[in-house]
């Protein structure tokens, strides 16, 4: 993989519209192979300027990055090395979800800066989290073959 510097390159920042203010921003982009990458933060500072998210992602996702072959472990900690890194969130998760078949390899990593907590903030979005999962249409199994 190659030198975090280059990867972070494109992840331009600016500042913060809402500063004080507890906001949850969501991005998510499908790469090539199917892997699926959300990053959802906390603001403090700086959020991404407009474009920056695709950029990078487009980053990621070139072959000489090394990600398509590594185990998701791997993208989750470098996007959120990343992110932590150029953004400097009050809270931050990343989750890397990688589909082959009907086999499915989830990997969520999360950080926040020491003394930042706002519990009724996080439960709010795990639970509508588990909400939108339990509404979400059951697909029915392939039938075995007998």
């Amino acid at each position: 993989m190659t030198d975090p510097e280059f990867r972070r390159a494109p992840l331009l920042t600016r500042p913060t519209p809402a500063p004080g203010l507890d906001a949850v921003v969501v991005l998510s982009r499908p790469m090539a192979d199917g892997t699926r990458v959300q990053a959802r933060f906390v603001p403090d500072r700086h959020v991404l300027a407009p474009g920056a998210w695709q950029a990078y992602a487009a980053v990621l996702d070139q072959p000489e990055q090394g990600f398509a072959a590594d185990i998701p472990e791997g993208l989750a900690a470098a996007v959120l090395s990343d992110l932590a890194n150029q953004l400097v969130p009050r809270w931050l998760e990343v989750t890397v979800t990688r589909a082959t078949g009907t086999d499915s390899h989830r990997v969520r990593l999360e950080e926040r800066q020491p003394g930042w907590a706002n519990p009724d903030l996080l439960n709010r979005l795990y639970t509508d989290e588990a909400l939108s999962c339990a509404l979400r249409p059951v697909v029915p199994l392939p039938e075995a073959a007998g």
